[in-house]
């Protein structure tokens, strides 16, 4: 072998060695991160006052009405809860915390949040006329109880982002 073909793969293995060290760091960067994120509103009293409040509603079958502001309250705790798991949600479809392990984690609450508060959501979207609100939640929650189509080339792409494959996000976001 010659020097220079020596020289050219010894920096192509280096190269290689630094882009797998780099991804395995950065995967579990985001896997403690999204750890501490579960951890901190698992030990939250908001989130279990809510969370409780808001599971007697539908166990009662009276979720109510946004418009009906003698229910303040119980309109409060749908918000809170179901902003919280928006942000999860998004921070989840921006690659910043990790699908697999709030998949493993939250599939069932993000599910019935999203199936049990439907007439909720789509009530408060017409009302404030802002039809992405609590996006992000729908778009995992139909996600995860359908599959997601992994038959692209983009998901390359996607592979090497550390992101979340979906089909029809544009390139380079």
């Amino acid at each position: 072998m010659e020097t220079g073909t020596a020289i050219i793969s010894a920096a192509i293995l280096a190269t290689i060695g630094w882009y797998v060290t780099s991804r395995y760091t950065q995967v579990i960067s985001r896997r403690q991160h999204s750890f501490q994120v579960y951890d901190s509103y698992r030990n939250n009293k908001d989130f279990h006052t809510h969370r409780k409040r808001a599971h007697e509603l539908v166990e009662a079958g009276d979720i109510p009405s946004c418009k009906d502001a003698s229910r303040k309250a119980d309109i409060e705790s749908i918000d809170w809860l179901l902003n919280h798991y928006e942000f999860i949600c998004g921070a989840i479809l921006t690659g910043d915390l990790d699908e697999r392990i709030f998949k493993r984690w939250e599939f069932s609450r993000i599910k019935n949040i999203s199936t049990k508060f439907r007439d909720y959501i789509d009530e408060n979207r017409e009302k404030d006329d802002q039809p992405t609100l609590w996006e992000s939640l729908d778009f995992m929650a139909d996600r995860w109880i359908t599959g997601a189509p992994v038959y692209d080339v983009q998901q390359i792409y996607e592979f090497v982002m550390l992101r979340p494959y979906i089909k029809d996000r544009p390139w380079f976001m």
